[in-house]
């Protein structure tokens, strides 16, 4: 089933930037004076000098947690998310700290380093019970990751704390039951949605669904739709993307999914599909930044790791290419197009014998997926009785 990102529209704004209460250092009238300055220009939206105070600060004082927080939270203010996570893990590996470890969190959510995210919000529901905020975002994660039965786990108890107006957990919950095959219980949340009457969210929804049944033409009607109510809902443009790209209309995915990169730069989705289409452009360079961005998101998902993998032996790179489909094939065995792409890649670096080997497994999968086509079924079927002898005829009573 299509896996449409577009929850993310219910989920409420994050704020990444937490003060936390100083504690006394080395040098308590000096660090503390420089703290001072720097969260008033932390406030005050500067946040490059801010984060020279906070530098300073640590010099004199590098064991302090809640100026590396505040140092952490300043970079993510700047889109510098390596730097802000890498400041906000000096700060938990000197004190444990819920706030800060929800902050990590959610750097590690918005930057689309999305497995990392999951151990962290993990830690803050354990912390807190009731942490909605944190539950709901762990939740998307994991539904991002394919873990609905995770999601159930997780958000199922839990209805009477939510309660029917949050539309969040309705969607979450009830996308993740309809994944799992629990078709009445996920229709019951859904329907909280559309009851809400004509809404951007609403035909989203809908074209997920005629997504899931493989009904493109109205997939796409559906995510017009929402688009033309909303523009800027996030994840959406990466759909409609997806959904433009199974009707054939290859030029206008591209525009979606560039749109969509547009809100949000570490969309997986929009990512992975954007480094493909160049790469079938013949664009490898370009695809090749794409594609990163997606890995950076999802290091073994197969579809990226084959995607990467064609754009370097494009490039004439068959090392790369091999170790990446070498670890698609080892972790998804039954990923014929990666067999294939490995075996093109044993031939250019003269391992005949192991793109022989290749071709041979590839013949396997092809033959395990016709034999699973219904029509092949009936036709051995028709094959065994056609062959079968016939009984002799039963004697004649006189």
């Amino acid at each position: 089933m299509i896996r449409c990102s577009a929850r993310r529209v219910f989920l409420a704004a994050v704020l990444l930037f937490a003060a936390v209460p100083a504690v006394h250092g080395q040098d308590p009238n000096d660090v503390d004076a420089l703290l001072q300055r720097a969260m008033e220009l932390h406030k005050a939206g500067d946040l490059m000098g801010a984060i020279q105070n906070y530098q300073v600060a640590l010099e004199s004082a590098p064991e302090r947690g809640d100026i590396r927080s505040n140092l952490g939270a300043a970079y993510v203010g700047l889109g510098r998310f390596t730097e802000g996570i890498d400041e906000y893990r000096k700060a938990l590996a000197s004190r444990e700290d819920p706030r800060v470890r929800l902050n990590l969190a959610l750097a590690l959510y918005k930057s689309g380093r999305i497995p990392e995210a999951v151990p962290e919000f993990e830690r803050v529901v354990q912390q807190d019970q009731h942490n909605k905020q944190a539950m709901l975002l762990l939740s998307d994660c994991l539904s991002q990751l394919g873990r609905d039965k995770d999601v159930v786990a997780l958000l199922g108890p839990r209805e009477p704390e939510f309660g029917e107006d949050d539309l969040a957990y309705a969607y979450l919950l009830g996308n993740a039951l309809l994944q799992t095959d629990e078709v009445d219980r996920g229709q019951v949340l859904i329907d909280r949605i559309f009851k809400k009457g004509d809404s951007a969210e609403a035909h989203v929804m809908l074209g997920t669904a005629y997504m899931s049944k493989r009904d493109y033409l109205n997939a796409v009607k559906e995510l017009e739709r929402a688009l033309q109510m909303n523009p800027d809902l996030p994840s959406v443009n990466a759909a409609y993307g997806r959904a433009l790209l199974n009707t054939g209309d290859r030029e206008k995915a591209t525009q979606a999914f560039r749109r969509e990169l547009e809100i949000n730069p570490n969309n997986f989705d929009a990512n992975l599909q954007l480094g493909n289409l160049y790469r079938l452009e013949q664009r490898h360079d370009d695809a090749l930044v794409y594609l990163k961005r997606a890995e950076a998101a999802q290091p073994t998902n197969p579809a990226v790791r084959h995607g990467l993998a064609a754009a370097y032996l494009a490039l004439n790179e068959p090392e790369k290419s091999r170790e990446l489909l070498e670890a698609a094939v080892r972790d998804t065995p039954s990923f014929a197009d990666a067999h294939v792409l490995l075996a093109t890649t044993y031939y250019r670096l003269r391992r005949k014998a192991d793109g022989d080997r290749q071709r041979e497994i590839v013949g396997q999968l092809t033959a395990e997926a016709q034999a699973k086509q219904p029509g092949a079924r009936a036709a051995d079927a028709a094959a065994e009785g056609a062959a079968a002898p016939k009984a002799p005829p039963s004697p004649q009573r006189r």
